[in-house]
């Protein structure tokens, strides 16, 4: 990796040679996935205990100055069914429906995590809430910052969505928008001017930097070569540099990429097609008064998370399990692995998943379509084969590359470790993105502590329940079996005055996990 010298943002001025600048906390939380629920709701619902948690934190501790980082990922505009509705795509960005579309999505964010009635949960409702019913503890501000991720970047391409997201989620007007921070954000992206106009809607920053709480804080996209754009100028391999990205106007994060194909394309397409085709197929019985076999509602139910598996090839994998044991209506069972087959030829026929991929998976693209070409006119068993096959080697590899904490060599190229940074006494870098919380303590500078720290996510996933060695299971050819639950991670910095008869402040922090299983999140 190549460094380079580079100056970085801070959104808040802290004086950290003052002693008794007031008390500060700053709460981190990252891919909460807020989505329009058109194709499932992946985010948790349950917020109560956790804005109770902040509240009594602040007055436990005598907080005079909060900060809510929301790191990435925070509305969800990739997984809808308003793409394949449509029939544009997040990459198609100069279609004329293109705006509408994104518009639509923000609004049915709005609908479903607002309080509105019938929406999914009160998230936004009680972070607009939040600064008045903390002004009783003697908390004075409150700063909300929500930072770019790759589920949420097609926002910035429509400012009037960008727009209904500032006003409707956060509460904020675009004129009450402070100028030192629309600067701030305009000269992050390489241009200080770009929002400085009172009716624009700023980006999302792409980093928050705080000396106070010796932490640095990104999304994480930047290291992940299926949710960024390569360009000639940068690739992942070369790392965190700033100032390309300030030339690039910081396309490799802001322009459309693969794994917009897979979430957007093949996913949210199939279950949005899926559930049609089950809600046809419930119109007709009803009409012909039959009852539902145990077999569809289960299928149901199953597309229903089928949005909660990660990685997303997993849940390829999970409908061809769940139609093979639809044995009662063989005939829903091949229109649904039909309409599978169908979406994923039509992703392996678009230029742009071939533009946008990795250099050496193109190969393996290639050659899947080559061989379902070939299946198709064998068997339509061999094709659902060779697509559960490759979505299984994908998924393989991308979570054995996840599940492994991060590597000494890794931690060395994050922007709070690298040595041109350290003048800024960064103790902390923490991210999200990978959806797998962790943390470690890199022996990176001889006399000082680092710590890095991975968000995780705050949603609800579906995972695999343990039956043993992957090669024991193979042998006896076992089904596998799941598990839904909900998980969140949330980090917590105190930068306090000193205490009485001290003259040095208390710093501290901490990670908080809430993992909740239910009879509720549990069905046979």
């Amino acid at each position: 990796m190549m460094n380079q010298s580079e100056t970085v943002e801070f959104f808040h001025t802290v004086d950290i040679g003052d002693p008794n600048r007031p008390n500060r906390m700053c709460v981190c939380i990252s891919d909460v996935h807020f989505t329009d629920g058109t194709v499932g709701v992946q985010s948790r619902g349950d917020w109560d205990d956790f804005f109770d948690q902040i509240t009594l934190l602040c007055e436990d501790r005598r907080i005079e100055e909060l900060v809510f980082v929301l790191d990435g990922d925070v509305v969800d505009m990739i997984r809808t069914k308003h793409w394949a509705e449509r029939g544009v795509y997040p990459w198609e960005r100069d279609h004329p429906a293109f705006p509408e579309i994104v518009t639509t999505i923000v609004q049915g964010i709005v609908e479903q995590h607002c309080g509105h009635a019938g929406g999914h949960c009160r998230f936004f409702q009680m972070l607009q809430e939040l600064p008045k019913s903390l002004e009783n503890n003697g908390v004075k501000k409150v700063d909300v910052l929500v930072l770019l991720g790759n589920h949420d970047k097609e926002i910035l391409a429509v400012p009037g969505a960008l727009k209904l997201f500032y006003e409707d989620c956060l509460g904020w007007t675009l004129k009450d928008i402070p100028a030192d921070y629309r600067l701030k954000v305009g000269r992050m992206y390489g241009d200080e001017n770009q929002f400085m106009n009172p009716d624009s809607a700023p980006w999302f920053p792409f980093y928050y930097a705080d000396l106070g709480f010796r932490l640095f804080v990104t999304h994480g996209q930047w290291r992940d070569g299926d949710n960024s754009r390569a360009l000639p100028e940068w690739t992942i391999e070369k790392g965190w540099q700033i100032e390309t990205w300030k030339r690039l106007r910081y396309r490799p994060f802001t322009d459309p990429c693969f794994g917009d194909t897979v979430a957007a394309g093949v996913l949210s397409g199939f279950i949005w097609k899926a559930k049609r085709a089950l809600a046809e197929e419930d119109r007709r019985r009803i009409a012909l008064s039959e009852a539902k076999s145990e077999g569809v509602s289960r299928l149901e139910r199953v597309l229903d998370e089928l949005d909660l598996y990660r990685p997303s090839y997993l849940s390829v994998s999970r409908i061809i399990e769940e139609t093979r044991k639809l044995k009662e209506r063989p005939d829903i069972a091949r229109t649904i692995e039909k309409l599978l087959q169908d979406c994923v030829f039509q992703w392996l026929n678009w230029d742009f998943t071939y533009e946008s991929s990795p250099r050496k998976r193109r190969i393996g693209l290639k050659f899947l379509r080559g061989w379902l070409w070939i299946a198709s006119k064998l068997h339509r068993t061999l094709e659902l084969k060779a697509i559960e096959w490759f979505m299984k080697i994908l998924a393989w590899f991308r979570t054995h590359h996840r599940v492994e904490a991060v590597t000494f060599e890794e931690m060395k190229t994050f922007p709070a470790f690298l040595p041109e940074n350290r003048i800024y006494g960064f103790h902390i870098h923490g991210e999200g993105h990978t959806h797998n919380p962790l943390q470690e303590e890199p022996d990176i500078a001889p006399g000082q502590n680092y710590t890095y720290i991975n968000f995780g996510t705050w949603r609800d996933q579906i995972v695999e329940k343990n039956s043993g060695h992957w090669f024991i299971k193979l042998l006896k050819w076992t089904q596998p079996s799941y598990r839904r639950r909900s998980v969140g991670r949330a980090l917590f910095v105190l930068d306090l005055k000193p205490a009485a008869g001290e003259n040095k402040r208390n710093f501290s922090y901490w990670v908080e996990d809430n993992l909740t299983w239910s009879d509720k999140l549990d069905w046979k």
